[in-house]
Formats: C-alpha cells, structure tokens, sequence
C-alpha cells in the first residue's frame, strides 16, 4: 500500500513538472488541426505561424500558472561547533 501510494505522489510530481513538454507534445501531435482551425493567422493568403502563435499563447499561460505557486525558501541556519 505505501508503495502505491508513493508511486502515485511521484508520478503527481512528474507531471506537474513537465506541464510544458506535454503542451509542447500536443500542439505536435495536433499540428494540422491547430493550423487549420484555431490559429489565428488561418486565413491569410501563406499562413507563416502554422500553429506557432496558439503554442505560444499556451505556454504564455502556462507560464502565469506556474508563477501563482508559492514559492517555498528555507532559512538558513548557522551551525557554529
């Protein structure tokens, strides 16, 4: 039981980690989709972004996401022997 529950607060850690990799693998994965239908530069004569400008905003977002944790600092403590 400890192992299950160790293994699932570690995997909770990995992926709150990687958040950017996995948006990164989904506008790859979803690629032609994005470039078709949400992009905004679709309906120009040459689309130059493909796509580029929707990942953007994502990891833009992404990024304000990660900034509203807290973030933890120890205090130093000196050790005099």
């Amino acid at each position: 039981m400890k192992k299950c529950i160790t293994l699932f607060i570690l995997m909770l850690l990995v992926f709150q980690n990687t958040g950017s990799i996995w948006i990164i693998g989904d506008f790859y994965i979803n690629r032609d989709y994005i470039a078709k239908n949400v992009c905004i530069n679709r309906f120009d004569s040459i689309p130059i972004c493909n796509g580029k400008c929707y990942l953007d905003t994502k990891l833009k977002a992404n990024d304000k996401q990660e900034q509203k944790f807290p973030t933890i600092t120890y205090k130093e403590v000196q050790l005099f022997f």
